[in-house]
């Protein structure tokens, strides 16, 4: 249970440094919020 979790946080944390390195800063925290929520 515990590895299933550090991979979703891990995957999670791809996502958000994928999207927030393509996007301009308005979107970033438009991405930032979205992934934190």
């Amino acid at each position: 249970m515990q590895e299933i979790l550090y991979c979703y946080f891990f995957f999670i944390g791809l996502l958000r440094n994928f999207c927030c390195y393509f996007l301009k800063e308005i979107h970033f925290w438009i991405c930032f919020t979205a992934f934190t929520n």
